[in-house]
């Protein structure tokens, strides 16, 4: 069988007085494989709307699945196959539990991890790549439908950008970048990150490690992060 790789999934659902937390994510982990395997037809058809054993109910939370579209540029090697889709989002029944898909975006390659924005209907995502700079992308959210109309895209300034969030004024955006062990900020307009990206200095020597890692995994070799842990 095919199998998609989700590279995060449940932490994203949104809907004013409900947060999904750790606890409750893994009741949601069967529901998903299901919805993925039903939805999956071709690299290219995906049956938008055909729901999961339940309909969501009225103001359901959004809940958004990113998926990796390109394992061959990863820092590791994951076992299945690209996905057609950066994106998938969902309504979820919040009584049952139930995932209704409600539509697809392709986006950039690799939307590694994303983040909500905390009040605005903004959904941000980092790219993850060790051939080039990571990517974060900025998309409006149609709070009914889920749709996703991307708003802008900034250069990360460093490869696999790992993390986003954003400061308590809202005026920042912080992330990582995983490959070259950088940490850099943007400033945010009206939730939207402009101007160059800064990087922080800090005492730690980025460049040596980055010399000292592996290349790239070749076609079907399986790849572990541990490889680069020194001896």
């Amino acid at each position: 069988r095919n199998r998609m790789i989700p590279s995060s999934v449940a932490c994203l659902a949104r809907r004013a007085g409900l947060g999904l937390r750790t606890s409750s994510a893994r009741p949601l982990q069967r529901t998903f494989r299901r919805s993925v395997m039903t939805t999956r037809q071709s690299d290219e058809k995906v049956l938008v709307g055909d729901p999961v054993k339940t309909q969501p109910e009225q103001g359901a939370p959004l809940v958004f699945v990113s998926a990796y579209t390109n394992i061959d540029i990863l820092a590791h090697q994951p076992a299945g196959d690209n996905a057609p889709f950066g994106f998938y989002v969902y309504k979820m029944n919040t009584t049952t539990g139930g995932l209704t898909l409600t539509s697809v975006d392709k986006g950039v390659a690799n939307p590694a991890f994303s983040r909500y924005h905390p009040t605005k209907n903004i959904l941000y995502t980092a790219t993850e790549s060790i051939h080039e700079n990571g990517i974060v992308a900025t998309y409006d959210v149609d709070p009914e439908s889920g749709v996703l109309t991307e708003r802008a895209q900034q250069d990360a300034g460093g490869a696999s950008t790992c993390y986003l969030t954003v400061d308590r004024d809202e005026e920042n955006m912080l992330f990582v970048n995983y490959w070259d062990s950088t940490l850099g900020t943007f400033p945010l307009d009206d939730g939207t990150p402009v101007d160059s990206v800064k990087l922080i200095e800090t005492k730690f020597d980025a460049a040596d490690a980055v010399a000292k890692r592996r290349p790239s995994p070749k076609a079907g070799e399986q790849r572990k992060h541990s490889l680069n842990d020194p001896e």
